[in-house]
């Protein structure tokens, strides 16, 4: 009976080891799906990092290119008003270089005169 027995308490001890093992991958297999959520969490957080990132850097791109398209209006409206002011400029002396022109046409007619009077 005692050997009976024997075998039985073996059985129970390798059972029991058996069990001990089985607890100890479960815990392993927790650990590691622990890590992987982790993981997944880190993962997700750069990803939304990234995302909110790559929002952020199309605002500025928006706004850039909105201060360019401004800037160049501005400089599309100065070369407008420039291009304006140069042509008024061109017929003041124009309307300069006619009275100059009548007012030589006087002094010579002046000048004829002085000398028909006085020649």
């Amino acid at each position: 009976r005692r050997v009976h027995g024997n075998e039985i308490n073996e059985q129970i001890t390798n059972r029991e080891s058996k069990i001990s093992e089985l607890n100890s991958r479960i815990i392993e297999f927790q650990k590691k799906a622990f890590l992987s959520d982790n993981q997944e969490i880190s993962f997700n957080l750069m990803k939304e990092r990234y995302e909110n990132s790559r929002l952020e850097d199309q605002k500025l791109i928006r706004s850039l290119e909105d201060q360019v398209t401004s800037k160049s209006d501005q400089i599309s409206q100065l070369k407008r008003e420039y291009s304006q002011k140069e042509n008024e400029y061109k017929e003041q002396i124009e309307e300069e270089k006619i009275k100059k022109l009548k007012l030589d046409q006087n002094l010579k007619h002046l000048s004829s005169n002085r000398s028909d009077k006085f020649g």
